[in-house]
């Protein structure tokens, strides 16, 4: 028998427990053979996926397999990276994968893999797929994303199974009542949950005049939508409401954006799952017409964070839940480059039922006062004379201001 994970074992004998078997450890003939090289007929019970990491803002975007077994045995070397960190607790499985290590491989213990690797800006960590953090972003390996959820983990080169092999009459029949369990796994699809954020979308300008020009209300997302909806939620930011009537207005400088209705079907192509509304044109063409987009995407089943029809629903976070992962989403402009958020004052209760995006106070980190404030102003850029106050709903759009000299300051247009 090939030299095997310790949780290996654990995992067979489970898989057999849990098939109502009765399994007993044997040094001498036994009926059924753990191996780490598949045979005909064997089942698969224990997987453990190790993935190539980065730090996350590296450009390093795929590499192969061979280039990690060159760099890590010392045979070849790679313009994409000269040193592995891997986890220390995984060079053994590495080491039955890939070959003893070469003088390039410097195993760190699990909690010094991220600082290693930004330490080295041509170096890459190894962590078991469940170490994968924010600040660690996995590493295409043959052309293929551990991240991804449409990939089978049977593809992935880099792991770790442990099989079952029936040496006798009596085990074959054991893996047959034990055909129906699932191997352990360190990557159980049914527990992961993908999510895509895009950045701010504006279908105005020249998009709108492109999407005309097309006579395909979806032409923005024909190829990138797809892909967005292969995520498990997919959530896009959508600064301009949506405006029966819209024309689209690509002169130069033109600042007040709307979208038609009918360019939903880009957001659709695209698997849109919620709307962050954070941007500072959603009442560029009124209140009303906030509202009326509000009333669209509560048609089209899209709910939505970051904005609303009054301050309650525009500071609301947006809870979705998938594989049993609970995901909160809360949104809010901001504003200046070097600031520090301060905890947000009660408003004027004159702006709360104002629709709008929420805002967020700041202060910057270093200036002559302590009292000075930016903030964002809930009155549209067109605003209409004869819209009663009563009914304008709540958002902070598209303008912002700043006092000086002022601890509390009051809303302003």
């Amino acid at each position: 028998m090939d030299a095997l994970p310790s949780e290996a074992e654990s995992a067979s004998l489970t898989m057999l427990i849990d098939a109502g078997l009765e399994p007993v450890l044997h040094s001498g003939q036994p009926d059924i053979e753990l191996k780490t090289q598949p045979a005909s007929g064997d089942t698969l019970a224990y997987e453990r996926i190790l993935a190539p990491v980065d730090r996350f803002p590296s450009m390093l975007e795929a590499i192969t397999s061979q280039e990690i077994r060159e760099v890590w045995n010392g045979s070849g070397t790679t313009p994409s990276f000269t040193t592995i960190y891997p986890s220390q607790d995984i060079v053994p499985e590495l080491e039955g994968l890939l070959g003893p290590p070469g003088p390039s491989v410097k195993p760190q213990a699990p909690e010094a893999v991220s600082a290693a690797v930004w330490g080295d800006p041509m170096g890459i960590g190894i962590v078991p797929f469940e170490a994968l953090t924010p600040r660690l972003r996995s590493i295409k390996v043959d052309g293929l994303s551990v991240v991804d959820n449409e990939m089978a983990s049977s593809d992935w080169p880099l792991a770790t199974r442990v099989w079952l092999h029936p040496r006798t009459g009596l085990g074959k029949q054991a893996l047959i009542q034990a055909g129906g369990n699932r191997p352990t796994t360190n990557r159980d699809l049914d527990k992961l949950t993908v999510v895509a954020m895009t950045g701010v979308t504006a279908m105005a300008r020249n998009t709108a005049v492109a999407i005309e020009k097309a006579g395909d209300y979806a032409f923005p997302a024909r190829l990138v939508g797809p892909g967005l909806a292969t995520a498990d939620i997919t959530i896009i930011s959508n600064e301009i409401p949506f405006v029966e009537g819209c024309v689209a207005d690509n002169t130069l400088n033109n600042l007040i954006l709307c979208s038609k209705p009918e360019y939903f079907a880009a957001l659709e192509l695209s698997g849109v799952d919620a709307v962050g509304l954070t941007g500072n044109h959603m009442n560029d063409f009124g209140y009303d017409s906030d509202l009326a987009s509000l009333n669209l995407y509560q048609e089209k089943g899209v709910p939505v964070y970051g904005g609303g029809a009054n301050d309650e629903a525009a500071g609301a976070p947006l809870i979705l839940e998938h594989h049993g992962n609970r995901l909160a989403f809360l949104g809010a402009k901001s504003t200046g480059r070097k600031a520090r958020v301060l905890s947000v004052p009660g408003r004027d209760p004159k702006i709360r039922d104002l629709p709008g995006s929420t805002a967020t106070r700041w202060r910057p980190t270093s200036g002559p006062s302590s009292r000075r404030w930016t903030w964002f102003s809930r009155k549209p850029s067109t605003p209409s004379s004869t819209q009663p106050e009563t009914t304008r709903p709540s958002h902070f759009s598209s303008k912002w201001l700043t006092s000086r000299h002022s601890a509390m300051p009051g809303p302003t247009s």
